[in-house]
């Protein structure tokens, strides 16, 4: 089909009322509650490792707040007991311990392989040629 000045006039005129209906049925699509109501994260945690969220939570801030270097790593090493205790407690993985699946652009090129050359300086089987 052709392009003309009066069927792109008609066209444009179909478009403009296309964009205007969809914008009116954005607005009467009712909300539909979920069917299965899932706990959120933080309400799904236990009290217990609420409590050690909080200890954690304090004792960074007294690590700020010192000046002292064997302070510093006597609550560092605090911090981190509480960080192991914390993630046995809810399962939840340490950081850095899920990575994102993807693609590296080296895994989807092939690269051709050089030929391999024997350096073990051995004769082959009778028969073959060395490669």
């Amino acid at each position: 089909m052709r392009f003309s000045p009066a069927n792109a006039r008609e066209m444009a005129a179909k478009s403009a009322e296309a964009r205007r209906n969809r914008h009116a049925s954005d607005q009467q699509i009712p909300v539909i509650a979920p069917l299965i109501d899932l706990p959120s994260d933080s309400l799904a945690t236990s009290h217990y490792a609420n409590k050690l969220a909080l200890a954690q939570d304090r004792l960074l801030d007294e690590l700020l707040a010192t000046d002292s270097a064997k302070d510093r790593a006597a609550l560092s090493q605090a911090i981190k007991n509480l960080r192991e205790t914390y993630h046995m407690e809810t399962g939840k993985p340490k950081p850095g311990t899920i990575k994102p699946e993807r693609v590296s652009s080296r895994q989807s090129v092939k690269q051709p392989s050089e030929p391999k050359l024997d350096t073990t300086g051995s004769v082959p089987p009778s028969g073959q040629t060395p490669q």
